[in-house]
């Protein structure tokens, strides 16, 4: 039986920054935000959808960044306990389907955990909300 995977998580209010490059063999520091959207007259009133930011590979960070799809379906309790992130698992699962389907009630989390904390969807590059990735055709027909 497929069990999903949630993770707390909790996302930097700070804005991006970019180290001027590795020290010590170190990873650039990036810290990603979430853009969120204006919400429209259809949307659910605890949906919000953004996309956040990131290197489609931190050990060449000249290849440039893509722009992941988020959804958030918002806690309503008193007792908030914070966001818990949602991976459906994969390869190719849009978190941003399963979000948004309990938000029309497709129940995927029970009640006390949709009073108390926030979902968080995020969809891999290239499905769902992401945008796609632009892949070099000479790696696969090598």
């Amino acid at each position: 039986m497929f069990v999903p995977l949630l993770f707390s998580l909790a996302f930097s209010a700070s804005t991006p920054a970019l180290s001027s490059g590795p020290r010590d063999g170190a990873l650039p520091s990036w810290k990603p935000t979430i853009t969120w959207a204006e919400r429209t007259a259809s949307d659910h009133p605890r949906i919000q959808r953004g996309f956040v930011t990131v290197h489609m590979d931190y050990h060449h960070v000249e290849k440039g960044r893509v722009e992941l799809g988020v959804v958030r379906f918002s806690a309503v309790g008193k007792a908030r306990l914070g966001p818990l992130f949602y991976n459906p698992g994969g390869p190719g699962g849009m978190a941003s389907e399963y979000i948004l389907a309990t938000a029309y009630d497709e129940l995927y989390f029970g009640p006390p955990v949709l009073e108390n904390y926030d979902i968080l969807g995020l969809d891999p590059r290239g499905v769902g909300m992401s945008r796609p990735a632009k892949c070099d055709p000479d790696l696969f027909n090598g």
